[in-house]
């Protein structure tokens, strides 16, 4: 054989090995016309290629930061006062007994004076509710049991008396002005017949937040031949039980 077909035939030999190894069908060496196959993601133009994400692929969507709701604060009367029509001048002593009676023909009054104080510099959102006493815990009588609540503004500690109480009929009084029209009504009969039972409470109104707050509560209208309008119970709050009366939630 001749010595210069000896390269010839190496060179042949060792295109068809390379051919036969790659994976590819249709994969020849990089110098060849023929494409080599895309590999499923994109590389670098550096030396040493690194896997990188699809920038065509968005990323999933971040849900939002979220907090649960502030939850709500309660605060309760520190003094409950009675005040009576026939005694205009008489301060009563501060006590939790919660009493309200209007006899026919007015000739027998008991309102009483619901007092909050030392409520938190930031409280908000301040609303009065009152949690239904249950009929073991509580008295109602009267042919027209609706009381009547009159928000007030009264100095911390405020010794109420009759003469004080928004309530009364001024005129008797000789000033001419007659009954302040209240800030809120509860009729007592409805309330005893709402599916929200003992313990549970009711959304009486909200006002604007304040160090004191103060309510003068009585009767609506008088009594007549067929009884007395009269409504008593021990408002009571955390941690004697069963909580109820009346009571500030705020701040939620």
């Amino acid at each position: 054989m001749q010595t210069w077909l000896l390269p010839v035939l190496f060179f042949a030999f060792t295109t068809s090995q390379l051919t036969a190894a790659c994976p590819y069908p249709n994969a020849t060496l990089a110098n060849s016309s023929t494409p080599v196959p895309t590999p499923p993601y994109n590389t670098t133009a550096s030396s040493s290629p690194e896997l990188v994400p699809d920038s065509s692929v968005a990323p999933p969507p971040v849900a939002p930061a979220s907090s649960p709701p502030p939850a709500c604060s309660s605060a309760y009367p520190t003094s409950l006062r009675q005040m009576r029509s026939q005694y205009p001048d008489q301060v009563y002593r501060s006590h939790y007994y919660f009493n309200i009676i209007r006899q026919i023909e007015d000739s027998f009054q008991i309102a009483t004076q619901v007092q909050f104080t030392d409520l938190p510099g930031d409280a908000y959102n301040c609303r009065l509710q009152l949690v239904v006493p249950g009929p073991k815990t509580s008295r109602i009588g009267g042919p027209n049991p609706v009381v009547a609540i009159w928000n007030v503004v009264r100095a911390h500690g405020d010794a109420a008396a009759w003469r004080s109480f928004e309530g009364r009929n001024k005129s008797l009084d000789g000033m001419g002005i007659g009954v302040l029209e209240p800030w809120r009504t509860v009729n007592l009969t409805e309330v005893a017949l709402q599916k929200n039972g003992p313990g549970n409470s009711i959304e009486l109104g909200g006002m604007r937040c304040n160090g004191t707050l103060t309510w003068q509560m009585g009767m609506l209208s008088p009594g007549n031949e067929n009884g007395t309008n009269a409504w008593d119970f021990l408002n009571v709050g955390p941690t004697a039980t069963p909580i109820q009366g009346f009571r500030i939630v705020h701040s939620c």
